[in-house]
């Protein structure tokens, strides 16, 4: 053989593994992608939140996942927006968790009661109380991560939040964007309840404006394959203590999908969201 059509022959080889490569390739490409929700709860920002009840299994103290998909609309009046939250201080004891979606901006008013009239970026953040007072050295726990109004609000964001002593950390769709440290567990000496689209700490100035889809609460650290998974539609379950799709489009109930029954009932007048992706 001539070595002109041996080169040849190398050549056409090359092109069939390049393109039996490509279509290998893109699959897998291709499950990295993530489709929004088609369904959810929306929540008014004012008196609208689902109540998850007091039970146990929704308070993991050494480590914990909190996963949800918002689609944020501007707040108003609502101080520090919570789309999961169980936090509750009663004198002199703190206790509990929130996932907060914070605005940055200008407030108009006392701490608690008052308006956004700036916002100009917001704080997505895990907050963990170990049930001391107010104020005490190392009463809570925090990590946030920064995210601009144009890239947050008015679409859909897969953002998740994780403990695992003494690590906390955040995702936003599917990529971490903050850690910090905690060496403490989270403490519930306080009579709280779990709520989404508010938290108990000052439950009317906390309520979500916008809508929640697939919440999950993990009594574990996922890790970051997990956590995209999550992101990308893989339906990641061990460790799942209360997972609401808020799929049902009707009534006053959300659903709890684990075996632990954390029933929740809708408070205010939030709004089944059926309209699509």
């Amino acid at each position: 053989m001539s070595k002109k059509k041996l080169a040849r022959m190398i050549g056409v080889c090359t092109v069939a593994i390049m393109i039996i490569v490509v279509i290998t390739i893109l699959p897998s490409c291709q499950l990295q992608t993530s489709k929004p929700p088609t369904y959810g709860l929306q929540f008014d920002g004012v008196d609208d939140d689902v109540d998850l009840g007091a039970n146990a299994s929704l308070k993991p103290t050494a480590a914990l996942t909190v996963a949800a998909w918002i689609n944020l609309q501007t707040p108003t009046t609502s101080r520090e927006p919570a789309v999961v939250g169980n936090a509750r201080h009663t004198t002199p004891q703190v206790g509990g968790y929130e996932l907060l979606v914070t605005p940055v901006g200008i407030w108009n008013g006392t701490y608690w009661n008052g308006e956004w009239t700036v916002i100009t970026s917001y704080n997505i953040s895990l907050m963990l109380h170990r049930g001391v007072a107010q104020g005490q050295a190392d009463w809570r726990g925090f990590v946030s991560a920064n995210i601009s109004t144009a890239k947050l609000e008015n679409q859909w964001h897969h953002i998740v939040a994780v403990f695992d002593k003494p690590t906390i950390e955040i995702f936003v769709d599917g990529e971490e964007e903050a850690t910090a440290s905690y060496n403490y567990d989270v403490n519930y000496n306080v009579t709280t309840i779990t709520l989404i689209g508010a938290s108990n700490w000052e439950r009317a100035s906390q309520r979500f404006s916008g809508t929640i889809s697939e919440v999950r609460i993990y009594n574990r650290a996922l890790d970051a394959t997990e956590i995209k998974g999550l992101y990308t539609g893989s339906d990641v379950t061990n460790g799942l203590v209360g997972y609401w799709k808020l799929d049902e489009g009707s009534g006053t109930i959300a659903h709890d999908s684990t075996a632990n029954n954390n029933t929740g009932t809708l408070y205010g007048s939030p709004v089944w969201f059926t309209g699509g992706g």
